[in-house]
């Protein structure tokens, strides 16, 4: 039976890996890598040029295991981490249309022997990988970045890993590392004939007309709605694992994770991960997870981040990861992905919530321009009595950007010598105002950093067995939040703290957001100074891309600034990779 969500179809993801070639190439190798993650029963096809083949994980043994390569009519075979008979259905009834009418998490390819050709799509928020490369005559494509580079050269794509240096991700959604592999973005299509690669965008965050609301009981009762479907539409087991820091986000997900395990299954397992760096830095996060977990009843691992060295394990083949990592402390996610691995086969965390619940900095600030006074005082009246204070009014930054007044910013780089000045300007920039109430939300969104995190998470990427999904980037669920009046709720996240009354501890329901006080990273380069001096001084590769005389100074510099320290680490972690690549 197809799942139907509003006027769309919805897809399951399942944990799997798939990959696929036409023309010729070697399967094998693609399967391998495949395996590594999704052991449980491999099936191929081959359909005139094509090649495909399908590699199964058991993460929800309620759910019968799928059939892939699969056809309805002997001419279209499908490989992919979806629901087959549901996107297959699709395809028949919309063709090149069909990923518009489909809701969940999804990547996969349709290959139609009859037309030679090849349809393939990517979920909204690129939540599942497609990556892809074309040679010649041949075309290649798996969920494994790893997969494809079996059938490629190695070369570098210079441009993205000076995007990586700067930025720490590559903003460019089709580039990877690799010069001769692209990746699908996040939202798009692509038809393949012969020579021919046309790829098109099928979703964009709509721009609709705000809900009107009878009274805050009706907003509160359709968010819960929302979010209680995301979330369950993302549990397969009666075992979850969650990534669950003392904050609102991922306490939210948890709590609601909990509501529906219970309400599905007698005796659920729910193991939750909250990793805490006191006392190198202040960080309370302990006291709040420790809270939330006692409430819930489930069981809390946390994580003693503070006796991590940068770069830890490193040294370690199976903890370099396809594409260079931003993050010096990645060993620390690894393990905690392992080890959330024996308990459960999914991770849900809080991912999304900052750019969901995102406050509207310029929503005071256009109620003035366009003289509308009385709401304005009203709504700053409102939330003075309830809060007894002053919401995030947003005026100074709003009144500069409306005189053309530039915030300061870092100057480029002086280490890195491959010139993406432009881009750098263009980076720090504000976003384009596209929503009428909620555009800082909207812009946040559309970033590439969702699909980016999305594929460095994927289990084949990670190197373990477990999905890590963010029920708060679920479409219906950013759809409905775009059209919620930006006050009160998205004034310090009203919206979800009103949601979790009496359902999280009023510790943490009303605990404000806390950044952590100090970046690791800045205390540690100074302890393992003479390591990383050595590491950049042993790793001529770099000079692709930077100065390392430079870098050195920067490296030693007393007067080394918190955001010179975090774009240091950046080439330390690409110098790591390279050498491992040797």
């Amino acid at each position: 039976m197809v799942r139907r969500r509003g006027n769309g179809l919805l897809v399951r993801a399942r944990m799997s890996g798939f990959a696929g070639i036409i023309g010729r190439g070697r399967l094998a190798d693609m399967i391998a890598v495949l395996e590594r993650t999704a052991p449980h029963g491999t099936h191929t096809r081959n359909a005139d040029d094509a090649s495909l083949a399908y590699a199964h994980f058991d993460s929800d043994p309620e759910r019968p295991r799928p059939m892939m390569p699969m056809t309805i009519d002997g001419v279209r075979w499908i490989v992919g981490d979806c629901d087959a008979a549901t996107v297959l259905d699709a395809y028949r009834r919309w063709g090149a249309d069909a990923a518009s009418h489909l809701f969940g998490d999804f990547a996969f390819a349709i290959w139609d022997a009859e037309a030679r050709s090849l349809f393939a799509a990517r979920d909204a928020f690129g939540v599942k990988p497609f990556y892809y490369a074309h040679r010649g005559d041949t075309f290649v494509f798996s969920s494994a970045l790893a997969a494809v580079r079996s059938q490629v050269a190695n070369d570098l794509d210079n441009n993205a890993i000076a995007e990586f240096l700067l930025f720490s991700i590559g903003l460019d959604p089709s580039a990877t590392t690799f010069a001769q592999i692209r990746t699908l973005p996040a939202g798009h299509s692509m038809f393949v004939r012969g020579s021919d690669i046309e790829i098109k965008r099928w979703f964009d965050l709509p721009v609709e007309e705000p809900i009107v609301f009878r009274d805050r009981r009706e907003v509160i009762d359709a968010f819960n709605e929302h979010l209680t479907r995301a979330v369950a539409s993302r549990i397969g087991s009666s075992s979850i694992t969650a990534s669950m820091s003392g904050g609102l986000d991922s306490t939210t997900i948890t709590t609601v994770a909990a509501e529906v395990l219970r309400a599905r299954h007698a005796s659920p397992n729910i193991t939750a991960y909250t990793i805490v760096w006191d006392p190198l830095v202040p960080d309370d996060e302990e006291r709040f997870a420790r809270a939330v977990a006692e409430r819930l009843a489930i069981d809390l691992r946390i994580i003693r981040a503070d006796r991590h060295r940068m770069f830890e394990k490193w040294d370690d083949s199976s903890y370099i990861k396809d594409e260079p990592s931003n993050d010096p402390f990645s060993a620390i996610t690894t393990d905690q992905f392992r080890d959330a691995a024996n308990h459960a086969p999914v991770m849900l965390a809080g991912q999304g919530g900052d750019a969901v619940f995102y406050a509207s900095h310029s929503y005071f600030w256009q109620l003035l321009r366009r003289a509308r006074f009385i709401r304005f005082f009203t709504e700053v009246g409102a939330h003075l009595i309830r809060k007894r204070r002053l919401p995030p009014l947003g005026l100074r930054s709003s009144l500069r950007k409306a005189r053309g007044i530039r915030a300061p910013r870092d100057p480029y780089p002086a280490w890195i010598h491959y010139d993406l000045r432009e881009r750098w300007d263009d980076y720090w920039n504000d976003l384009p105002e596209l929503h009428p109430t909620r555009p800082q939300a909207h812009g946040l969104l559309l970033g590439a950093g969702w699909q980016r995190l999305n594929e460095y998470t994927d289990p084949a990427a990670m190197g373990a067995r477990i999905e890590y999904r963010n029920p708060l980037l679920d479409v219906p669920l950013v759809r409905f939040l775009l059209r919620v009046p930006p006050m009160p709720w998205f004034a310090e996240k009203e919206l979800p703290r009103e949601a979790m009354r009496g359902r999280l501890p009023e510790l943490a329901r009303l605990r404000r957001k806390t950044p952590i006080g100090m970046d690791p990273a800045h205390l540690l380069i100074d302890r393992q100074r003479d390591e990383l001096q050595s590491l950049i001084d042993m790793t001529p590769e770099l000079d692709r891309w930077v100065d390392r005389r430079v870098l050195g100074e920067v490296l030693r510099s007393p007067t080394r600034s918190l955001y010179d320290s975090f774009l240091l680490t950046l080439p330390l972690c690409l110098a790591h990779w390279l050498r491992a690549r040797r």
